[in-house]
Parts: C-alpha cells; sequence; structure tokens
C-alpha cells in the first residue's frame, strides 16, 4: 500500500498580539482548521558587524493552537506554552496544503502581481564554466541555502579545509569570521 505524500508548510506570519488574541496570516485558504497547531518562529535580522551584510535567521518559540479560523486569518486565545512573547512578523507554520484555488481565483505568481507574495523563489546562481573556482564557491553558497548556522559553518570549514588552492577561499572565509 502506498504512503500519502507529506504535506506542504503552509507559511504565514503573527498579524497582531492583544490583550485576549493572537491574529495569524494563515486560514481555510491555507488549509488550516479549527484546533490545529501551528508552529511559532522569531525572525531575526542583523547587521553583520564586519561585512555589513544583513544576516536573517529564526529561531522556533513554540507552539499554539487555532481557535477561530476565517479565509485567510484565525484567532488564537492562548499562547502561553511560547517561550517568548509573540510580535507581530513573527511567523506562523503549519504542515497542511493550501486550498485547492476555486474556478477563476488566483493560481499562480504572475496572476498576482498585487500579492505580497508575488515573488517567485530565486533561481539556481548560474556562473561561467570559465571559471571553475567560481563555480566551486557559487554551489558552496547554494547548498548553504535555508541551512540553520551550526550546519553552515561547519559546510564552510570543511570546503576551507578541501580547497586550499581557490581564488575565492579568503571571500568564503570571511563568512566565518
Amino acid at each position: 500500500m502506498g504512503r500519502a505524500a507529506p504535506a506542504e508548510a503552509s507559511e504565514g506570519a503573527v498579524l497582531a498580539v492583544g490583550e485576549d488574541e493572537l491574529i495569524v496570516e494563515l486560514g481555510e485558504a491555507d488549509g488550516v482548521a479549527e484546533g490545529e497547531s501551528v508552529r511559532i518562529y522569531r525572525r531575526v535580522a542583523l547587521e553583520h558587524p564586519l561585512s555589513g551584510e544583513l544576516v536573517e535567521d529564526r529561531f522556533p518559540i513554540g507552539e499554539v493552537v487555532l481557535d477561530t479560523v476565517g479565509e485567510h486569518m484565525s484567532l488564537v486565545h492562548d499562547w502561553s506554552a511560547l517561550t517568548r512573547q509573540p510580535a507581530p512578523g513573527d511567523a506562523a507554520v503549519t504542515d497542511r496544503r493550501p486550498a485547492a484555488p476555486e474556478p477563476g481565483e488566483l493560481t499562480s505568481v504572475e496572476d498576482s502581481a498585487d500579492s505580497a507574495y508575488a515573488q517567485p523563489p530565486p533561481e539556481p546562481t548560474v556562473c561561467d564554466d570559465a571559471d571553475p573556482d567560481a563555480a566551486s564557491v557559487t554551489a558552496l553558497f547554494d547548498s548553504l541555502i535555508g541551512q540553520p548556522l551550526t550546519e553552515r559553518v561547519v559546510v564552510l570549514s570543511s570546503w576551507l579545509a578541501d580547497n586550499p588552492d581557490n581564488d575565492h577561499r579568503d571571500g568564503v572565509g570571511d563568512q566565518l569570521d
């Protein structure tokens, strides 16, 4: 007997935090239902003190249960299990598949130019084959997308040890400083 495909995650944001309710940007259109658990993550974006580049990540602060679910938003009345006070902009994630669009509804990124989520995922970086060192670095950084910080440090350190003659080694090493 075949196994069902795993559910895709739907992601929204904490929109507001009041005294008695938390408003989350996940609703029936995202496939969520009353009583369902949603993971909340704190988003962190900091300027790197040496490179000046923006470094972004997110950290889990717990789960909440959706009490009332609307078309695009849900209400939560108890968030006492979170390790930190939720804040607008925190990520809200569930493993439910979004509901199938109704006939005539927007069905692609191209159809939703006004949407806050209208940007397609980034294309993999294409590097000129004439510079194999640059191609190696590009492949390295592409492999780090979405990886936790500890994994990125391990992979970068290993790459540096394995590529002592790469022309771009200093730039890669700067990521660990």
